[in-house]
């Protein structure tokens, strides 16, 4: 399941996983991951590319009061102590990111091909959870 897979991504929020916890360390994490997402010059997103964004975006969601259900509990402490640094920029940067993916990308593909419906309504949820952060 995709979101299995990106919050698995966001391991490297871990205690002890080598990153700095500097603020600006903090405030951006998920911006570049997603910055870099949108300044490539192809449209079509390679998967570990996606799978990156789509971690950060999650990461963005919660940070925002709007956590996936299986959000590991590294991620969750991580976010708790972090969210005041995500603003609506990066929720905004996340929403198009996520529209990105989900338009031209390869995990799409790959899920397109294999007849599952799962990828697109996990995809869904999350633009939503992010259209009701970009609201508040």
């Amino acid at each position: 399941m995709l979101g299995d897979r990106a919050a698995s991504r966001t391991t490297m929020l871990r205690p002890g996983s080598g990153r700095s916890k500097t603020r600006a360390t903090t405030r951006s994490f998920g911006k570049l991951w997603l910055q870099s997402l949108m300044r490539r010059q192809t449209d079509y997103v390679e998967t570990p590319e996606a799978s990156c964004a789509i971690a950060a975006a999650e990461v963005v969601a919660a940070g925002k009061g709007a956590p996936t259900s299986n959000l590991p509990q590294e991620v969750k402490q991580w976010v708790n102590e972090h969210a005041a640094a995500m603003r609506l920029d990066l929720v905004e940067l996340a929403r198009k990111s996520v529209a990105r993916i989900s338009e031209n990308s390869e995990v799409r593909h790959l899920w397109d091909e294999a007849g599952d419906q799962e990828w697109e309504a996990v995809v869904v949820r999350l633009q939503r959870r992010l259209e009701a952060a970009t609201s508040t």
